[in-house]
């Protein structure tokens, strides 16, 4: 089960309808600062019933109610909901345009009355989670609070900006309460448990001496005195054996930093945040031994990058998407390394722009890739960062040679061809590239960049500069935008984000 789609209006900057698509294992969201990328995220946790604060999440001056809307899908939804558990949602399953089996929830500020089926109108808000009923075509609210849905997925977020000490929580819902779970669970086997589980029978059992034993005097008075003054009862304390998993959750992650072992919620930001990823990066190794029948896990890791050098951010960029082969995960980031992975046929990218009040959201599964089905990395990085780098020079120069091979009968364009084209398109020889035995030719950008990038050996011509390889960057883009319409000077992929 995985989050299909989301929709957000007047949320924070998304004043009209935006809508996100995602794939059910990793998607990175990237874009400028201030763009909303971060709302993506309150608007999950707001369904999810997270706390929130009204005056800062929902658009000021808003045209329309605030609302959001997530639609679930995933091979095993149909499955999950059919059980007695879930008996409410079974009418609110419907198949979308894309033959999925889907669950379609929303939330929103509008305040409205709603027949839901011949009975008594029910009044819905901000407050009541709904589904959409495919029959009646309307938002409505079959499970009153929120705890359906709750127990039908759980989402953990990685806060940048906070608190990163929830990670560390050993609850059963958590990551890391999960993994224990799942790596312990040989361990109830064992002689040790079950001599463990003797000695609770022995010491909260019934037998002389007990802590029922102990106890069994102030259960009877306490029976007694329920019988006089209502009527028939009788009482007993039960010390039960508690279920495996609340040692777990009762356990505390002790940190020994060169100092004092204190608790990892004492410790600072950093270093919390530190071991929240690298629980995630354990995650990877261990998830393939959780039980596949909990409920699906979502991790929402906000800018990961922060403290980390640049190795350790592809390190857990292999981590994420390892754990995305079992699991969804949404990445904010900023950082190219965290893109390394990048995926186009399993993964999503979403680019956001941000345009006035408003925003524009590109998928790379809509955009295509300039050499290929999906955008490269050079590619993701000059359009999602603004940043041009040579690799992605080197793709555009391609192509270009490329369209001269098929269009020439030589088999392959030499650099003079391809100077030429490009003379053809518009540039200029600005530029005087000189060759190891002495001679030079006149050359435009392009070309002397990529002669500086294929022989760092030859030290007679002077370094291009970040300046003229966005320039040139920016021009080999504009001539494959040419090539590509056939005439007129069309862009060939909408204008970075920076």
């Amino acid at each position: 089960m995985y989050v299909k789609e989301l929709v957000v209006q007047n949320i924070k900057g998304y004043r009209e309808s935006s809508c996100f698509r995602f794939s059910p294992s990793l998607n990175y969201i990237v874009g400028n600062n201030n763009c909303g990328k971060s709302t993506v995220f309150e608007a999950v946790m707001f369904i999810a019933g997270a706390k929130y604060d009204p005056s800062s999440l929902f658009s000021k001056e808003a045209d329309g109610p605030s609302r959001v809307e997530l639609t679930l899908a995933g091979t095993d939804l149909a499955d999950r909901v059919a059980g007695p558990k879930f008996v409410k949602l079974k009418d609110y399953l419907h198949t979308d345009v894309d033959g999925d089996t889907v669950l379609r929830v929303e939330r929103s500020t509008e305040a409205r009355q709603v027949d839901q089926g011949g009975r008594a109108p029910a009044s819905l808000d901000v407050k009541k989670l709904c589904f959409w009923h495919p029959e009646r075509a309307q938002f409505e609210n079959p499970t009153g609070i929120d705890a359906l849905f709750k127990a039908l997925i759980e989402f953990e977020p990685v806060w940048a900006n906070v608190d990163p000490s929830d990670t560390a929580d050993l609850g059963t819902t958590k990551v890391l309460g999960r993994l224990l779970s799942a790596v312990t669970r040989p361990f109830y086997e064992t002689a040790v448990w079950k001599s463990f589980a003797d000695a609770h029978g022995a010491a909260f059992g019934d037998d002389e001496g007990s802590l029922a034993d102990l106890t069994r005097n102030v259960a009877g008075e306490l029976g007694e005195l329920v019988r006089s003054q209502y009527g028939e009862a009788s009482a007993r304390f039960d010390f039960a054996m508690p279920d495996a998993a609340a040692f777990i959750k009762a356990g505390v992650v002790q940190v020994d930093d060169g100092g004092i072992e204190t608790p990892l919620g004492d410790k600072g930001t950093g270093m919390q945040r530190a071991f929240a990823l690298a629980i995630i990066q354990l995650w990877a190794k261990y998830s393939s031994q959780i039980d596949d029948d909990e409920k699906p896990l979502v991790l929402l890791v906000d800018e990961p990058e922060t403290w980390l050098h640049p190795a350790a951010q592809q390190r857990l960029a292999g981590a994420l998407a390892e754990i995305a082969q079992r699991q969804q995960i949404f990445v904010i980031t900023h950082s190219p390394y965290l893109l390394w992975c990048f995926g186009g046929d399993r993964h999503q990218l979403v680019v956001l722009e941000s345009r006035g009040s408003g925003g524009r959201v590109l998928h790379s599964s809509d955009l295509g890739g300039l050499s290929g089905p999906y955008p490269s990395l050079g590619e993701i990085t000059h359009r999602a960062f603004g940043i041009c780098t040579e690799g992605f020079h080197n793709e555009l120069y391609g192509i270009v040679a490329a369209h001269l091979s098929d269009r020439e009968t030589n088999p392959e364009a030499g650099e003079k061809a391809i100077d030429d084209f490009l003379v053809e398109r518009g540039l200029t020889h600005e530029l005087t590239w000189k060759r190891a035995n002495g001679r030079s030719f006149a050359r435009t950008l392009p070309v002397y960049i990529r002669n500086t990038i294929h022989h760092p050996e030859n030290g007679d011509n002077a370094p291009f500069t970040q300046v003229q390889l966005a320039e040139s960057t920016a021009e080999l883009l504009r001539v494959i935008g040419e090539i590509r319409v056939g005439s007129g000077r069309v862009a060939a992929e909408p204008e970075s984000v920076a």
